[in-house]
């Protein structure tokens, strides 16, 4: 018989094996191999062909669709067997509907017994062969099983631990069987401690009797002394199969007398452990998150890749296809760490295999020894290092522990204050001042331009002198690849940059059991900073120097800390050198970041950099408030000419005293700082007035921040109100059937006005209420203030509208209810901000516990879900973006730039260019990236999920204007993280690149076919989505800004190209294509970012000035 499957990747060498035993001659496929490589669908069509009976065990992947269409006709000329968990996906059988229920249940049962008699059974009806039908072995669906216990399963906790014990106690003192290899390796612990560490693996990885990877990793816990329970479970809650979901199985198996057993868990299976399909998503998550913050232990979750094998990753720049499930997904449940530990799929000769990385494996055991450690040290004996920022080519001295958003340095003497009232044996700086001054005076800091190593060491800022040698035992350890790249580049150990007679200089304050330091140099040694000693200038991907090696190793192995705690956003450690995820044992990020717990202070607005840090150096993020907004409003001559404003457009009537006021008003404008409103004698006096009106308007409804957060402290008074009166200003769609929008709309509304209107002219005069239309939107938002401060006060409806001069009897019913809607939306921000536990958060990761997930974003884009905050913050499913509501969001966008340059230019842009930055994708769900598709024509296809599974180009009678061409550079991040949104708009730009259209409608062909046309290769000729190469992170732009590195603008062009001329998307992975990337930015005629939020303008962030100029 022959037989084509369609499977799940861990059946196929259960039915391969099954297969050679049997003589069935069996083709099979796993799901995840086809949806990489959907041309496989057509293998399988002509495999099916010649073969007997057709298996499929369908799931979610998105090729199903497709497959199964191609298969309509064939299932009338081939049996054809499609099971499922889900009933609508047993449509495509076309057998006896008994015949389909048996072969689920042997699917389902799994083993390589009930494979056997699968084929047995297939055989026995679509064959020629009879065989005697045997059912499938009833096998449990969850249970305790250990690698030492053999095929035992013990069905309870007190069962498998009476066991356990006796096997334990032999193994500490005999030494260990490896489990897989079956060698002899010791074993023996002196740990004392009573410890037991979950291990949650899943039923078909033990059923295959391949768990080399459990198998290690158990091991490796218990050489370290530390107790294990083993659990396989199906994962999914199934009555009918008693099949228990994970929550239920860490119940069942891991409580003793209402208490946990264990102190902590080491996930090795991927489904959510709330995952239960009779509830919603949302009440999943909320099944997982709660059960563990009961339990409040770490959960770690590593990787075992299904989309590549051992050898493929070694050599790639990071995981792709396994980001969504393996990794983004167990952190929406605050689960930790994704190291990867091994892989599970095919090989290069077609065998499939499990494969272990041993010394990943001896890592996770290491970092989940020293989490556990820190709830069995007293607070008085642990040793804490705090880390503070150090941004590349700044200014040392002027940039000690700068922070986006957040006031490090008071930060930090607060958590020293609370770590002294915790038993901490620490001593706390008397101010935030007495901190930073002692940096200063004792210049415990790297060397730069006012600052030299002898200074360093007679003031006392330095730490520890590492003796070369003993630096040397420390990187001799390292992979011999390591140590080439950092000779390389910073010379032999121990280099020269805070190299004194010999010895590394190691810098930082120590206070009590307590050390805080500034992170050492990046990119540069010595006090010189004008680009000649910046290797990080040319070279954005350069090692980090031997210092800065040196101090994360005293940090780690000689001073001993328990914990680190980084401060604010952000360091760069998770942006050293190496994969964009599962690192290896080559990558910077990995090496230095060690074995110890890495707590990061990071602030909730930012998903994409917090995310990097949770990938890269397995940071668990504590997420902390976003800063107060407040208007600008207006001030000195800006508020003297909005007086002379108002005056005038009432003295309009008056002549003379208008004629007066007009050169009053060129008398303010004409100084300097209103040079740019070119306003002069002869300007017609109502155009003045329209400009000055627009000016002001600009300035005084510019939004500015109102003070930096201080860790673990909450906004109060105005600081309060401003913040929750920013957030309401966000539309977050209709309140009461027509009711007004946001806070801003409502009150808009009580005074009889519209914000919208305001909006379109604010240059306008309001005769009722002697304003121009700008002052008014700055009057609705004191007023709005106003609302937010009564309502915290306790205020009823109508004492606010009696405070704003209304009653309710004189407003439309509908503004009353949307008034009412707000002021429960301001109480329900309210709890949310006092429900805040930062330091709480904080002080329960320095004991060990599990710190719960919350989201990420920009609260003042109504992400009123961010708060509270002290959690460990997740961003979303990369699957599914752009979304729908995005996909309308930038189609508008696409036709405002077009709209807008056909106005000014009279013709299309043939070629825009993009800096595109992951804020797109995890603040603003992708509305670039559909910006991008809608100036293609392409539109996204979205499944039932929500998940983009392609897109269909949009046929050319039905186009509202040209494809236009597009050259993307997109920031390191979004590459590490989104490489399949990255691939599928590369895969639009390729569909739209060969249509039959004619050049005019079609500039990403007409481009493409002139550069064939001059040889360039049509992968190049295609290229147009670029970035730094793998593992940099930087445009270079910056870096030689903040060197003074650059005399004209074409040396910036110049590093803008050298830095960024790597090509990506499909199979280019950063390949070099400079000269293609010059080429493409010749023919730009406009460039576009769409930023989330007005918290920064051009220059207030690199990422702006430096990609934007670049393009």
């Amino acid at each position: 018989m022959k037989l084509v499957a369609v499977m799940w990747d861990a059946y196929i060498p259960l039915l391969k094996r099954a297969a050679d035993e049997t003589g069935v001659e069996v083709s099979a496929y796993a799901n995840r191999i086809i949806e990489e490589n959907r041309e496989l669908i057509e293998e399988i069509l002509n495999k099916s062909a010649d073969a007997d009976v057709i298996l499929f065990n369908r799931t979610t992947h998105s090729f199903w669709e497709e497959l199964c269409a191609s298969f309509k006709d064939i299932r009338d000329k081939k049996p054809v067997i499609c099971v499922g968990y889900d009933a609508s996906y047993w449509g495509l059988t076309s057998t006896d509907k008994q015949i389909a229920i048996d072969t689920y249940r042997y699917l389902t049962s799994n083993s390589y017994e009930n494979f056997r008699r699968l084929l047995i059974y297939l055989d026995g009806h679509f064959g020629d062969k009879k065989y005697d039908i045997l059912p499938p072995i009833e096998i449990a669906f969850q249970g305790i099983a250990h690698p030492q216990a053999g095929n035992t399963i013990f069905e309870s906790l007190p069962e498998y631990l009476n066991w356990y014990e006796g096997y334990f106690a032999e193994r500490n003192a005999v030494g260990a069987d490896d489990g897989s290899s079956g060698s002899q390796t010791a074993g023996k612990s002196d740990r004392k401690s009573e410890k037991y560490v979950g291990v949650i693996m899943s039923r078909a990885a033990w059923l295959s009797q391949n768990c080399e990877i459990e198998a290690t990793i158990i091991k490796d816990l218990e050489d370290l002394g530390l107790k294990t329970i083993p659990v396989f479970t199906n994962s999914v809650h199934d009555d009918n199969q008693g099949s228990l979901n994970i929550a239920e199985v860490i119940r069942k198996y891991y409580f003793q007398n209402d208490t946990p057993k264990i102190s902590a868990v080491v996930k090795l299976t991927t489904f959510l452990i709330g995952k239960d399909d009779r509830i919603s998503d949302k009440e999943q998550l909320n099944t997982g998150v709660s059960l563990l913050k009961s339990m409040n232990i770490p959960v770690f979750q590593p990787i075992i890749s299904y989309y590549t094998n051992i050898e493929d990753w070694k050599e790639s720049n990071g995981l792709t296809n396994d980001v969504s499930w393996a990794i983004a997904m167990p952190e929406f449940e605050g689960l930790i760490e994704p190291i990867m530990l091994g892989a599970a799929r095919e090989n290069r000769n077609n065998d499939y295999e499990r494969t272990v990385i041993p010394s990943h494996s001896k890592k996770i055991a290491d970092r989940v020894l020293n989490w556990i450690k820190l709830t069995e040290k007293k607070n008085g004996d642990k040793k804490v290092v705090f880390i503070l920022n150090n941004n590349p080519c700044a200014s040392v001295e002027a940039n000690i522990g700068s922070a986006a958003h957040l006031d490090a340095a008071r930060s930090v003497v607060n958590i020293l204050a609370c770590m002294k009232n915790a038993g901490y044996n620490v001593e706390v700086p008397a101010s935030a001042k007495e901190l930073m001054d002692l940096f200063l005076e004792k210049k415990a800091i790297s060397e730069f331009r006012w600052t030299t190593k002898s200074e360093i060491v007679r003031c006392g800022g330095a730490l520890y002198r590492m003796s070369t040698e003993e630096y040397m035992k420390f990187f001799s350890s390292l992979k011999e690849p390591v140590q080439k790249r950092v000779k390389e580049i910073w010379g032999e150990p121990p280099g020269e940059g805070m190299v004194l007679d010999g010895d590394i200089l190691i810098t930082g304050l120590r206070f009590g059991n307590a050390i805080v330091a500034v992170q050492p140099k990046r990119g540069c040694f010595g006090a010189q900073c004008d680009g000649s000693v910046c290797k990080i200038l040319h070279n954005p991907d350069c090692p980090p120097t031997h210092q800065y090696m040196a101090a994360y190793h005293y940090f780690e192995s000689i001073y001993n800390t328990d914990v680190f705690i980084h401060v604010g956003t952000h360091g760069n450690l998770e942006f050293l050198p190496g994969k964009g995820t599962a690192l290896s044992d080559e990558c910077f990020p990995a090496i230095l970041s060690g074995r110890k717990p890495l707590l990061y202070i990071y602030n909730t607005d930012n998903p994409p950099e917090g995310t990097i840090a949770k990938r890269r150096v397995n940071a668990t993020l504590i997420g902390h408030m976003q800063t107060a907004m407040s208007v600008s409003s207006l001030y000195g001559e800006y508020e003297k000419l909005d007086n002379l404003l108002n005056q005038y457009e009432t003295a309009k009537t008056d002549p003379a005293r208008a004629h007066a006021l007009h050169h009053m008003i060129l008398e303010v404008v004409s100084a300097d700082k209103f040079r740019n409103l070119n306003i002069t004698h002869e300007t017609p006096i109502e155009e003045a007035v329209r400009i000055c009106h627009e000016a002001l308007t600009l300035i005084r409804n510019t939004k500015i921040d109102s003070g930096m957060h201080v860790f673990g402290e909450l906004p109060q008074g105005d600081r309060k109100a401003d913040m929750i009166t920013s957030i309401l200003m966000y539309s977050d769609g209709v309140a009461s059937g027509d009711a007004p929008l946001s806070l801003r709309d409502t009150v808009a509304a009580v005074f009889g006005l519209s914000y919208d209107e305001l909006k379109k002219d604010p240059s306008a005069f309001n005769l009722r209420y002697s304003l121009s239309n700008g002052a008014l939107i700055e009057y609705l938002y004191n007023k709005s203030v106003t609302v937010v401060k009564m309502t915290l006060a306790g205020a009823t409806c109508e004492d606010i509208l009696n405070a704003l001069g209304k009653s309710p009897s004189e407003l439309n019913g509908r503004v009353v209810a949307s008034l009412k809607e707000t002021m429960g939306k301001i109480a329900d921000i309210n709890r949310r901000i006092l429900d805040s536990k930062e330091m709480d958060s904080l002080m329960n990761g320095l004991n060990g516990g599990y710190i719960p997930p919350g989201p990420s974003g920009l609260v003042i884009r109504g992400r009123v879900d961010v708060l509270p905050s002290g959690r460990n913050f997740y961003s979303l499913d990369p699957t599914k973006v752009p979304t729908t509501s995005a996909w309308r969001v930038g189609e508008r966008l696409a036709d405002a730039l077009l709209d807008k340059y056909l106005d000014e230019e009279g013709k299309y842009p043939e070629n825009v260019a993009f800096y595109w930055m992951c804020s797109d994708i995890m603040t603003a769900d992708g509305e670039m990236m559909a910006e991008i598709f809608s100036l293609l024509g392409v539109v996204p296809v979205w499944n039932s999920g929500g998940q983009v599974k392609s897109f269909e180009v949009v046929p050319a009678d039905k186009l509202v204007h040209p494809r236009i061409d597009v050259t993307i550079r997109i920031s390191g991040i979004l590459r590490d993280n989104f490489m399949g949104a990255v691939n599928l708009v590369d895969s639009a730009i390729a569909a739209v690149s060969v249509l039959d259209e004619p050049d005019e409608i079609n500039y990403v062909k007409k481009h493409v076919a002139e550069k064939v046309g001059k040889g360039v290769e049509f992968t190049e000729a295609t290229s147009r989505i670029f970035s730094a190469r793998p593992g940099a992170y930087t445009s270079g732009v910056n870096l030689a800004i903040l060197a003074g590195a650059w005399k004209t603008e074409k040396d910036l062009a110049e590093i803008f190209i050298a830095v960024n001329g790597y090509a990506y998307g499909g199979a280019r992975n950063g390949k070099e294509t400079y000269e293609q990337f010059a080429s493409n930015l010749e023919t730009v005629n406009v460039t576009f970012n769409k930023v989330v939020s007005d918290e920064h303008d051009l220059l207030g962030c690199c990422c702006y000035y430096e990609n934007q100029g670049g393009l």
